[in-house]
């Protein structure tokens, strides 16, 4: 009986836990478009215009990072540009114009800000 309370207890912290957690909007990029503005992907209906979204790379070279990837190599995601949605193309896609100009910006990581 003793361990039936014990599960409960645990069961009801951890859905108090969660449901406090804040919930941060990711996405990536898509397409360039050109130097400055790329279709970006986020879960359906997280952006709309005038948002701003942060752009970060996994920047592996520093070796007291904080996190490890599958290969063992310390990496963090390091800030590269910051942008404003300024169209929604459907549900999941959007354009983004970034402040500065970005090179090779498929696949970058976006974080709603």
């Amino acid at each position: 009986m003793r361990s039936k309370i014990k599960f409960l207890i645990l069961l009801l912290l951890s859905f108090g836990i969660t449901g406090c957690s804040s919930h941060s909007a990711r996405g990536t990029v898509e397409m360039q478009i050109n130097s400055q503005e790329a279709h970006v992907r986020f879960d359906e209906h997280e952006l709309k215009v005038g948002d701003r979204v942060a752009a970060f790379r996994n920047d592996c070279q520093d070796g007291l990072a904080p996190a490890m990837n599958s290969y063992g190599v310390r990496c963090y995601e390091k800030q590269i540009s910051a942008g404003t949605v300024t169209r929604l193309l459907n549900g999941h896609y959007s354009v983004v114009k970034f402040d500065e100009r970005i090179k090779a910006a498929e696949g970058i990581l976006l974080k709603k800000i």
